[in-house]
């Protein structure tokens, strides 16, 4: 490839023009991209801010947002805001023999399981515990785990992950 010095004047001015074409695109494309990532961020720090600020966050029954866990037949409806950083709350319904999935979960927040109605069972680290109306388990962030529906009706319990990763 010949040098700069080697081009010609009209070679010299058409790459300076095609490298100031290309400079200006790329130019064009990062203040369109600096301009969404500005707008998101004012976004979320006006959401971010609205929480912080302790507003309080009304979910009425009819507006939960189901979540959906691939390989888990269960039916869960959240009861804390998508955003909140510190927890998320779940109301999980469950017909008679469905199971949270053939394979134990595992998420890396501290998970809390109150049951509602119906007959569970837990099995964790080789042992199966019962739980009924009223129980209470919590199975700390890391720990393997899995529900089952071992009533003959529908059950329910609410679950609280703290942090909120799954």
């Amino acid at each position: 490839m010949p040098s700069c010095a080697a081009l010609s004047g009209t070679c010299k001015m058409r790459a300076i023009g095609h490298y100031h074409r290309i400079g200006a695109r790329i130019l064009q494309e990062s203040e369109g991209l600096f301009l969404f990532v500005k707008r998101t961020k004012v976004l979320l720090e006006v959401v971010m801010q609205q929480y912080h600020q302790g507003n309080i966050v009304l979910i009425r029954a009819n507006q939960r947002k189901k979540k959906v866990v691939p390989g888990n037949p269960m039916t869960y409806q959240a009861l804390s805001p998508e955003s909140s950083e510190s927890l998320a709350m779940f109301v999980v319904t469950a017909a008679p023999n469905q199971t949270t999935g053939p394979m134990p979960l595992q998420h890396g927040g501290d998970e809390n399981l109150l049951v509602l109605t119906g007959m569970f069972e837990l099995e964790a680290d080789g042992q199966k515990y019962s739980l009924g109306p009223g129980d209470c388990v919590f199975i700390p962030r890391g720990q393997r785990h899995r529900l089952t529906n071992v009533g003959t009706e529908t059950g329910e319990g609410i679950f609280v992950i703290s942090p909120p990763r799954y």
